[in-house]
């Protein structure tokens, strides 16, 4: 069908795997609008991209979702990918706070874009991230796990009670990302080789994998509730 003409929300647009997506699908022809957390950035973003739509706010805070998102008539697709890496830690001495942060960011956040953008919805799709630690958890990780993990079910639930607007959930694997390179800082040329020396696919992932793969699911009406693992075989190592 394509994506000419069609309305496509980036929530998580001014970096990483939103700003890639935001690149692919303005050269598809589609009518693009940004988000980020900080509207000074988000805004040099869309100069950037050569697009007159952006707004900013914090997914976790409800009243800010539906301040944000209340200036649009209608959508056709949106895809969610920002996200943090708060509440990675030992449970025993991470705080209470942060525990909840991630699950706020994650699973919260997405309940709020929901029911914020559903008026402004009669078909399309939603699609959001989960992650590889739901699939394949690690000690130090329960906070984030349990927030993937919730996103694979929610998607799975509300396939059904959505329809026919769709809602699908990309698991990347190890991505290079800005938000990674930052956490990993400078360990992250070893942590890459290494990983990349194990994985299947004999490479780390890059932000261009997974916007290909939210722009395959937008235009193919016929997958719903499903969780796409793009993680060059992580989830066997």
């Amino acid at each position: 069908m394509g994506l000419k003409n069609k309305r496509i929300l980036l929530i998580g647009g001014t970096s990483g795997i939103g700003l890639e997506t935001a690149r692919q699908a303005k050269e598809l022809g589609s009518i693009i609008t940004i988000t980020g957390r900080d509207i000074s950035h988000t805004k040099q973003i869309a100069d950037e991209l050569g697009i007159d739509q952006f707004t900013s706010f914090d997914v976790a805070n409800e009243s800010a979702v539906r301040k944000g998102l209340s200036s649009f008539d209608a959508l056709d697709h949106i895809f969610v990918s920002a996200g943090s890496l708060v509440g990675a830690g030992p449970l025993a001495i991470t705080e209470s706070s942060k525990i909840e942060m991630a699950l706020k960011q994650r699973v919260m956040g997405a309940f709020y874009i929901i029911k914020a953008l559903l008026p402004k919805m009669k078909e399309g799709s939603f699609i959001f991230t989960s992650g590889l630690y739901a699939d394949r958890p690690t000690a130090g990780a329960s906070a984030p796990a349990s927030s993937l993990g919730a996103i694979e079910s929610m998607v799975k639930a509300l396939a059904l009670e959505l329809a026919p607007i769709r809602i699908n959930a990309i698991s990347p694997g190890l991505i290079d990302t800005p938000l990674l390179q930052n956490f990993l800082g400078g360990t992250r040329e070893a942590v890459y080789a290494d990983v990349a020396s194990r994985l299947p696919s004999r490479r780390i992932g890059k932000a261009e994998d997974i916007s290909k793969t939210a722009l395959f699911l937008m235009e193919n009406s016929f997958i719903n509730g499903e969780t796409i693992h793009v993680d060059g075989g992580g989830r066997f190592i």
